[in-house]
């Protein structure tokens, strides 16, 4: 009865993204399955957030909202025994598991706690949703090529999920937060990475952290025959951009052959980067996995919300000898959607 009634009474949904210290929702107000309105708004201070979700929610008798989870916490276990959950590290923590097809997503049982509370000053939260739920749902609603073995990748900021199914049955999953770096590298036409600090326009800055950052310069191995050493010995040097530029200048550019490269361009291009590196580990990881030898990937799928920029994929591509295909999704539209089959 109550899901005949809903059918004719408007309904809200509201779809909550907590990143970049922003509160950002996306809601929409349905009735028979039309959209009658939709709104997105991002907020900078929690009580302003809650207030407003609060005003939504008395506005309608039926309203529902869904949480996208990034806590680090959380990942995919292909069974509930004990050793399983010891074997990925969780073993003495307490957890809270859900099936995803024939396997199992599991999370920190203290995250789903903390935001139940969290959300309770404005109403209930409904839904919360691993990326690794949205990733296989984006799999589900995709058209599958029997027997293939299929490399699935969701990418929202720095939030990322990957799963290998072959048909629909779930092989592995992995589920990454992508730590902050301040992009420095760069692929040059030949493919090797190199430096961009020379380039860098340092005037007006101390002379002495200027010598400092030459100093470092010149310990930097840029061989790409040995990727996985040369990249985590570069990210690390990442985190010293802070002593030489300013963080809230956004003007400051950067000088790379004819070009002028904005730092948040920067910031992309290493994001890209330590996303395409996660991927590459994982699939190493699944070709050394004795439970699946002899099995190759015969496609990678990416779902991304914001473009990936070409010379990261081409790397990629020249990594694992897989072309990336690239869907641009909208991680709003996802959730909203999932929550309205999960009604149902």
């Amino acid at each position: 009865m109550l899901s005949f009634i809903r059918q004719f009474l408007p309904q809200l949904f509201v779809a909550v993204i907590l990143d970049d210290e922003k509160f950002t929702i996306k809601a929409i107000q349905l009735r028979s399955n039309n959209i009658l309105t939709s709104e997105e708004k991002s907020f900078d201070k929690e009580d302003k957030f809650l207030e407003h979700l609060k005003l939504l929610s008395k506005r309608f008798h039926f309203h529902y909202t869904g949480l996208l989870l990034d806590s680090k916490e959380q990942g995919l276990a292909m069974t509930l025994d004990e050793k399983e959950f010891e074997k990925l590290g969780v073993g003495k923590i307490s957890i809270k598991t859900m099936p995803l097809n024939n396997a199992f997503i599991y999370t920190a049982t203290e995250h789903i706690d903390y935001f139940d509370s969290f959300f309770e000053k404005s109403g209930e939260l409904d839904f919360i949703f691993s990326p690794l739920a949205l990733l296989y749902y984006c799999v589900r609603r995709g058209d599958i090529d029997p027997g293939k073995t299929i490399l699935y990748v969701f990418k929202h900021k720095k939030i990322m999920s990957l799963l290998i199914c072959k048909d629909r049955k779930i092989l592995i999953g992995k589920y990454h937060f992508i730590e902050d770096e301040a992009g420095l590298e760069m692929v040059d036409e030949d493919g090797d990475l190199g430096t961009i600090l020379d380039d860098i326009d340092l005037s007006g800055l101390d002379d002495e952290k200027i010598e400092d950052k030459k100093e470092e310069k010149k310990d930097i191995d840029l061989n790409l025959d040995n990727f996985d050493e040369t990249l985590d010995d570069k990210l690390a040097q990442l985190d010293q951009l802070d002593d030489v530029l300013n963080e809230d200048d956004t003007n400051v550019k950067v000088d790379f052959g004819d070009e002028k490269i904005e730092i948040d361009e920067l910031n992309q291009f290493s994001n890209d980067m330590e996303f395409c590196r996660n991927i590459i580990k994982n699939l190493e990881e699944f070709y050394k996995d004795e439970r699946y030898q002899g099995s190759f990937i015969d496609e990678l799928l990416i779902f991304a919300s914001e473009p990936i920029l070409q010379g990261a994929l081409d790397f990629l591509e020249g990594e694992i000898f897989v072309s990336p295909s690239v869907k641009e999704i909208n991680t709003y539209d996802l959730l909203l959607e999932l929550m309205q089959k999960e009604l149902k």
